[in-house]
């Protein structure tokens, strides 16, 4: 029975595989493939016609279409029952598969892998088997690896490990759900055969209806097959005759509806043992002879060899010794030796091929070494481009460090914006705590002590304090100013600028102007307030240290420039000054905004401050 799932899941394998890409063959190669694969001859000259294509092929000396040649050669060969001609065939394609590590490698090794197990060799087909799946774990190539399973534990059971075997079926049925195959009843099917080999017969019955439910399901006819095939061999073994014969005389229909030759002889044979329980020997005569016409016609020497016990068992039945001892000797002679009927004619027939076909594959051989120099030549392209793909690396690489550098010193710059604005807070919380602190504390205790007063000492007290909290008010907007106004959030940057610029300039002689475009402009919130520092910085520097009385103060917008100009009539100071920390932060906050700076100062002549700064460096974050 298992002879026959091996030749379907190697089918399967056939047809479930990707059709080789055969670029740049000829018209005239691609017509010779097309009539050798749907040719509907007789056996010699669909052969010629593979041949053919083959011999085409090799003048081109296109190593994938010659691998893909082979493997399709054999399986020709294969579906004709010629075996061990199709093992020449096939190990010929490896040599040019292993080359070019081509798809159809594991093909061919799965191919290989039905040859050996047809002609009853199971240990070296598991092993042809085995090495087709590594290929295909290799390549992730999961569909066709659970095929490689399948025929794998088909293998194992003719070794009679059938514990081994089972595992293999279940990383099959695995993989089949994980890629959604259409197997899954087959396999099911198989399974329960193996419990019925472990005369587990309760799970083989279990399996057998999963197998006949997944293919109604899937409408997979090998697993309603298999499954009514197992489930009669079941329950021939329990007894359940009648139940038996039912699911027989199904696997039986549906096998012949599909031409399914080799599900049928095997159906037929425990479909004459289980008429011979029920003692209807005649039908069971007829059954057997159908079964052993079949497994002879095919070739199945397993299946064969079974037939003939069962034959024996029921001429014996119906008292033709004679012919039921000529059965028992058949079975016994193909058990022991498990010799084919004509392997021996067949190899010496086949020994000249065989000898042909090794001085070709000697021939190719020598024909593929000298290709080795092509080889080389790719390989020195391939060297050449590695260095070049690692000189462009380098470059790649020195740029990266120019960039980090970059980075660094933008880091290091920001660092320094972060210690001028450390500072800035440090003064701020040293003028709280030294004026306003300070005076709301006097104010706390002048209302105290006005609490033990007359009332005309209390009025004085209280007017003093009215005054402490008028100086403490006009301290905390001065503070406040210092800070980033709310008013840069609620109403922009250019009013908060004008209204600090007015609020502190307010004792001197001030013309304040800014352009109207400027309001338009919204900014980043960072850049923005960086302006408002390097605006406040200088103000703070007029009042200072200039002394003076007059300030103009202008903004206008110029095309893609903001131009700040400030102007004053006192004594002059440097912004030059390198050893000033304060001088220092407002150059790197100037940078910061890509901005110029330049002033003119005369001693006791006044100063000119001019600031040019790019529109978009307000915008982006740099």
């Amino acid at each position: 029975m298992t002879r026959s799932f091996i030749i379907i899941c190697t089918l399967h394998i056939f047809f479930f595989s990707i059709a080789y890409s055969v670029y740049g063959q000829t018209e005239k190669l691609n017509e010779k493939i097309e009539n050798a694969e749907n040719c509907k001859g007789d056996f010699d000259t669909c052969l010629k016609l593979y041949e053919d294509a083959l011999n085409l092929a090799k003048s081109e000396k296109d190593t994938s279409i010659i691998s893909s040649l082979y493997y399709k050669k054999g399986r020709f060969l294969i579906s004709k029952g010629e075996y061990q001609e199709a093992k020449i065939c096939l190990n010929n394609g490896i040599a040019f598969a292993e080359k070019i590590q081509s798809n159809s490698l594991a093909l061919i090794f799965s191919a290989l892998g039905t040859c050996d197990f047809m002609l009853g060799d199971m240990e070296s087909s598991m092993k042809q088997y085995i090495k087709a799946a590594e290929h295909q774990q290799n390549t992730k190539d999961w569909a066709n690896l659970s095929y490689s399973y399948i025929n794998i534990s088909a293998a194992l059971y003719n070794l009679k490990n059938y514990e081994e075997s089972l595992k293999y079926l279940f990383e099959a049925e695995a993989l089949s759900k994980k890629v959604d195959l259409d197997n899954q009843g087959t396999i099911q099917g198989n399974i329960a055969l193996h419990f019925y080999e472990l005369k587990d017969y309760d799970s083989t019955i279990i399996w057998s209806k999963k197998a006949l439910e997944t293919g109604k399901e899937n409408d997979e006819i090998i697993a309603k097959i298999l499954g009514n095939y197992c489930i009669s061999a079941a329950f021939l073994k329990t007894g359940e005759v009648d139940s038996g014969i039912k699911h027989a005389r199904l696997a039986i229909n549906e096998a012949k509806e599909y031409d399914f030759k080799h599900y049928l002889g095997e159906a037929y044979s425990i479909y004459a043992q289980l008429l011979l329980e029920k003692n209807n020997i005649n039908d069971a005569k007829n059954a057997i002879e159908n079964a052993i016409n079949i497994q002879k016609e095919l070739s199945n020497y397993l299946g064969l060899t079974q037939a003939y016990k069962v034959a024996g068992d029921i001429y014996h039945g119906l008292g033709d010794f004679p012919q039921s001892n000529l059965y028992y000797q058949n079975y016994i002679q193909m058990y022991d030796s498990f010799l084919k009927e004509d392997v021996s004619t067949k190899v010496a027939e086949l020994n000249k091929k065989y000898k042909a076909e090794e001085r070709e594959r000697k021939l190719l051989q020598q024909e593929l070494r000298s290709e080795q120099f092509k080889n080389l030549f790719i390989a020195s392209l391939a060297i050449a481009l590695i260095l070049i793909i690692i000189f462009i690396s380098f470059r790649r690489r020195q740029k990266m460090k120019f960039l980090v550098q970059e980075k660094t010193h933008e880091s290091n710059k920001l660092q320094a914006w972060i210690k001028g604005e450390s500072a800035e807070r440090n003064r701020v919380s040293k003028e709280l705590h030294d004026g306003v602190a300070s005076l709301i504390g006097a104010a706390k205790m002048h209302l105290e002590t006005s609490l033990y007063l007359e009332n005309e000492k209390k009025e004085n007290q209280i007017k003093k304090v009215i005054q402490i909290l008028t100086d403490t008010h006009q301290d905390i907007r001065s503070v406040a100013h210092d800070l980033m106004p709310i008013a840069i959030q609620n109403q922009g940057l250019w009013l908060a600028i004008k209204n600090y610029a007015s609020l502190c300039l307010e004792e001197k002689e001030t013309v304040i102007e800014i352009d109207n475009a400027l309001y338009e402009i919204k900014g980043n919130p960072l850049k923005e307030l960086t302006l408002y520092r390097i605006i406040q910085e200088v103000i703070q520097n007029i009042i200072k240290h200039a002394n003076a009385d007059k300030v103009q103060f202008k903004c206008i917008k110029k095309n893609s420039l903001i131009e700040i100009h400030i102007i004053d009539n006192g004594i002059g100071y440097d912004y030059l000054n390198e050893n000033s920390f304060g001088i220092k932060g407002l150059k790197d906050k100037v940078q910061y905004l890509n901005a110029t700076i330049n002033l003119v100062a005369n001693p006791n002549k006044g100063s000119d401050l001019y600031i040019v700064i790019p529109v978009n460096s307000l915008y982006y974050l740099t």
